[in-house]
């Protein structure tokens, strides 16, 4: 006899570390907003500008995941960042560029707390 299955099987996440730009806002042209979250990217940034109808552009998209599994998240990121005087004048928002915030992911996932 089958057993019946009365849940469906949760899809596995990765968890994601991104970052996007708005555009059209001179008062953030430089500013990343550097995230995480453990669904669909653009769904997670699409909510988050919702209410001031902003343009936006996602510019990176990368798993927070190290080699032996284990995760972590923005604040991290965020620390790495701020360690190595990237500017952070507002919350999650950084005044970088992407190869500056792809190190510090790549530090993270290497389980190193400053920039390598």
């Amino acid at each position: 006899m089958a057993t019946k299955q009365y849940f469906a099987e949760k899809a596995e996440q990765t968890p994601m570390i991104y970052a996007y730009e708005h555009i059209g806002v001179p008062s953030h042209v430089g500013w990343l907003k550097v995230g995480y979250t453990t669904r669909d990217v653009e769904t997670r940034v699409r909510e988050q500008n919702l209410t001031g109808n902003i343009q936006y552009k996602i510019v990176l998209k990368r798993p927070a995941m190290r080699k032996d599994g284990s995760s972590f998240d923005d604040h991290l990121v965020h620390d790495i960042l701020r360690r190595s005087r990237v500017r952070n004048p507002e919350g999650e928002w950084f005044v970088t560029d992407v190869k500056t915030v792809e190190r510090a992911i790549a530090s993270a996932a290497d389980g190193n707390v400053a920039m390598t």
